[in-house]
């Protein structure tokens, strides 16, 4: 998430599995860039956070300014955009003040036309989140909450109020989550009076003001919500309740999922970190930590397709070179590897390679590491995956680098990023 950091990941467990000898890049996979920006970082969000309008016209990306922030190697100034489908007409809707190379802005589409995002503001030394349209017109905010991120039911999303993020206290209001939809903002669930319960049950710190929360989502109907409760540093649990605060659940599974997501309305996907040979293999469980299902093989941040068919995940931090491989559900032989790379100074910046999938899930989007900086592009899927399920062979060609042609959009004299 955007202020967590690698080191807030609990990485050391993850670490304990060694990575396997990286594959060549499957014939016939094309990386084709999104934005037409040479030499300049881009971004899309957070992990599962599809970078299209639900309606598929559009993409929102973040476009990262060449120079850092001094004594920082993770963040600079940038700018965030929006451009069509066919990636054409690139539009700059607001200039940003601090990006976090970790997961952008935290953009992320409420509807077709409204989309929430963070900025810094450096008078106060915090971040927060503005409502927009998609032509840049204000709609909400600022709010001093953090941004959620994954599906947004009914043109809702998450925000989070804690310690860390906000230690002066929150125009929302006392710790806990909030709940933004159709314009307005309530508490759905108080960290001391909902979540303070769960002292006896949880590991760590017995204080619940002091307790910090990553990665709020809800999932795909809006009924429930998840998130990563570290009671102290390194001691981490994920917790799921309904939206009105009730029905509160501790997992129960020997070791928080890495990167967990709602896989339907009760039930979450993630990377296991129990140990044993399944070690960092996709699964699904109910919100008890009973495992349902194995998904796919080892792998870091994971994307999967709405018709939860297929899955995308790159290798584990510090793997070098990066690489991302595409599953079919329930497989843990990759079907594809999508990506084979140096990975550079990408770990040491922080930035993640944070696959989603198109909204018809025939795109897969993710952070390419490019000559040390990350760079978003998309891969079709769709013939690919249906040639491989009739069992014909592909040509046999290498990869390819398409470049998205720059145009000026007639909604705007802004120039592409360049």
């Amino acid at each position: 998430m955007l202020f967590g950091g690698i080191l807030a990941l609990g990485i050391s467990s993850i670490f304990a599995a060694p990575s396997p000898a990286a594959p060549g890049m499957t014939a016939g996979v094309v990386h084709e860039r999104i934005s037409p920006a040479l030499g300049r970082g881009t971004e899309i969000g957070c992990f599962g956070t599809s970078p299209e309008s639900p309606d598929g016209l559009n993409i929102i990306y973040v476009a990262l300014d060449e120079r850092q922030e001094e004594g920082s190697e993770n963040v600079s100034k940038g700018a965030l955009y929006v451009c069509d489908h066919d990636l054409k007409h690139h539009v700059k809707l607001r200039e940003l003040a601090r990006v976090h190379w970790h997961d952008g802005a935290m953009q992320i589409w409420l509807d077709n036309d409204t989309l929430a995002y963070m900025d810094y503001v450096p008078a106060k030394r915090h971040y927060v989140t503005y409502v927009i349209r998609k032509n840049g017109d204000p709609v909400a905010g600022p709010f001093e909450g953090g941004l959620g991120h994954g599906d947004t039911p009914h043109g809702s999303v998450l925000m989070v109020v804690d310690k860390r993020q906000y230690p002066q206290g929150s125009n929302l209001g006392s710790n806990g989550l909030y709940l933004y939809k159709n314009g307005t903002v309530s508490q759905v669930v108080s960290l001391e009076k909902d979540l303070g319960p769960l002292k006896d049950r949880l590991k760590g710190g017995d204080a619940p003001s002091a307790w910090i929360i990553y990665h709020p989502q809800l999932s795909s109907e809006g009924n429930y919500l998840s998130i990563r409760l570290d009671t102290e540093k390194g001691v981490e649990s994920l917790i799921t309740a309904r939206v009105d605060g009730s029905d509160v659940r501790a997992f129960e599974a020997a070791a928080k999922p890495l990167h967990q997501q709602w896989y339907d309305d009760n039930t979450l996907f993630g990377h296991q970190r129990g140990g044993g040979s399944d070690q960092l293999k996709a699964q699904r469980w109910d919100r008890n930590g009973k495992l349902l299902q194995g998904l796919a093989g080892p792998g870091n941040h994971l994307a999967m397709s709405p018709d939860r068919n297929y899955l995308v995940s790159e290798n584990i931090y510090g793997s070098d070179p990066v690489v991302m491989k595409l599953y079919r559900a329930g497989n843990t032989e990759p079907l594809a590897v999508l990506m084979n790379v140096p990975a550079g100074p990408i770990w040491k910046n922080t930035a993640h390679v944070n696959p989603a999938f198109s909204r018809d899930g025939r795109y897969v989007y993710f952070n390419k590491p490019v000559d040390g900086l990350p760079q978003v592009h998309r891969i079709d899927l769709s013939a690919w995956i249906r040639r491989r399920e009739e069992g014909d062979e592909l040509p046999r060609k290498g990869s390819d680098d398409r470049v998205s042609q720059a145009l000026t959009s007639p909604r705007s004299s802004q120039r592409p990023p360049s």
